[in-house]
């Protein structure tokens, strides 16, 4: 019998804090969320408001908690949503990466990276990883589901989910999703939300890495 490591033909990968450094950078871009938020009505200033207290919060919640805290309508949660997944910044890949990606490239490597189209390819462009992939598929944060992208992705290119796996370090977003078309998920232990806890059964991936070395292993 053939192993289901050696059936492997693609590697999905997340971007932010899976293979570049999000989390870094997490302050600045709150920081563009809370002035855009009071710039459109929110009755509080920056200094008010904790940052690192909400350090793990998903931001559509959070920004919609403070809107309802402090008596701001709709208008002040779309424009804080919306500084918040527009701000690129100076992204900068986890020091393994480059060498990773350039070693895994026997794989059919596909980037599935949720956010705002425009912020994520400006965010790819300056990493300069766009050359490892076979393809980059965008889940817009307004509508994400990364389980019909990952399904969209086994049909595009005739894939079966024990041909694919998945590296993400968010396990209620692409682990979960991962699980829920059988394909095998593994959890990058980094970012703010490398503590969290699964919330289901669906939420525990088959393994658990701290950066991209141990995929080595893994895949062996």
């Amino acid at each position: 019998m053939v192993s289901k490591i050696k059936m492997i033909k693609a590697i999905i990968f997340d971007l932010d804090d899976t293979l570049c450094d999000t989390s870094s950078t997490l302050n600045d871009s709150m920081q563009e969320m809370l002035r855009a938020m009071i710039g459109a009505g929110l009755p509080a200033s920056i200094k008010d408001i904790d940052l690192h207290e909400n350090a793990h919060a998903f931001i559509p919640e959070f920004a919609s908690r403070l809107a309802k805290k402090y008596g701001a309508g709709k208008d002040a949660v779309s424009a804080g949503i919306h500084a918040y997944y527009n701000y690129v910044g100076n992204p900068e890949l986890f020091p393994e990466v480059n060498d990773m990606l350039q070693e895994l490239g026997k794989y059919k490597l596909i980037l599935l990276t949720t956010g705002r189209p425009d912020a994520q390819k400006k965010k790819i462009e300056l990493l300069g990883i766009k050359k490892y992939f076979y393809d980059i598929i965008f889940d817009d944060i307004a509508n994400s589901d990364k389980e019909k992208k990952m399904r969209l992705i086994l049909d595009k290119y005739s894939l079966k989910p024990e041909e694919v796996v998945v590296v993400g370090d968010k396990i209620f977003s692409e682990i979960e999703a991962a699980n829920r078309l059988g394909i095998m998920s593994i959890r990058c232990m980094r970012g703010r939300f490398k503590d969290a806890e699964p919330a289901n059964k669906q939420q525990l991936p088959d393994h658990k890495i701290n950066n991209l070395i141990e995929l080595r292993e893994i895949l062996a």
